[in-house]
């Protein structure tokens, strides 16, 4: 109980520092509206955070950026044969109409179960490189690993109104297997959620404890964490 009281007053203490500055004009609006988001939420995995604006140095997601494809090219696919073969954009605009004006939590979910149900390739055998990230296009042109599944859970959702600032791709050290592994952290009602391919539900981050995250980022922040 004292330990959340305490909280509460650090809390108060930020939120009254972070308006004397806003109304002294030494901060933005909307830098305010992103400081007070950070402040109420706990670093990832029990990591300490710090954001960085702008994304240039992280060449392959922003070649994703650049390169996905534009929503409204799906309006001109054409295919009635099953989804995840040659035809998963057509089923993956069709997913998202079904889904305009479901409440979040059934998007979230419902995109997750989704997703994973596409094969998991590696990219060596995929593209004959080390590490490759891929478009949605060649997500469901090639399938993908992990931070292939990251990446086209985030665009869809960002397809369905999801604000970025709600969405992080996260690369983390999975400490059961000692390797590097790529998730999607969605930002929902004050909880952290996890959208993993190797994890068949959508967990509260609370719950994993395997993890060890290195960075995380979205289209206009990154966010460096430390343990």
């Amino acid at each position: 109980m004292g330990s959340t009281r305490y909280r509460s007053r650090i809390a108060a203490a930020v939120r009254a520092a972070l308006v004397a500055l806003l109304l002294a004009g030494l901060i933005a609006p909307d830098r305010l509206a992103l400081a007070a988001v950070s402040a109420k939420r706990p670093g990832l995995f029990g990591s300490h955070e710090k954001q960085y604006r702008g994304v240039a140095k992280f060449k392959k997601w922003q070649s994703v950026l650049r390169r996905r494809l534009r929503w409204k090219q799906l309006a001109k696919l054409n295919c009635k044969k099953g989804p995840y073969v040659n035809c998963g954009l057509y089923y993956w605009q069709k997913l998202v109409v079904d889904l305009k004006g479901k409440d979040r939590l059934t998007q979230i979910k419902t995109v997750h179960k989704y997703l994973n149900e596409v094969r998991y390739i590696k990219d060596p055998r995929n593209w004959n490189v080390a590490d490759y990230w891929e478009t949605p296009t060649e997500f469901f042109d090639k399938q993908g690993d992990c931070e292939d599944y990251s990446i086209t859970k985030y665009l869809t959702l960002r397809q369905l109104g999801f604000s970025s600032k709600n969405l992080r791709i996260a690369v983390v050290k999975d400490l059961n297997l000692n390797l590097w592994h790529a998730i999607l952290i969605v930002y929902h009602k004050g909880r952290a959620l996890v959208l993993d391919n190797q994890i068949r539900y959508v967990i509260d981050a609370r719950k994993v404890h395997h993890y060890r995250v290195t960075y995380s980022i979205n289209e206009k922040h990154w966010w460096k964490h430390r343990h």
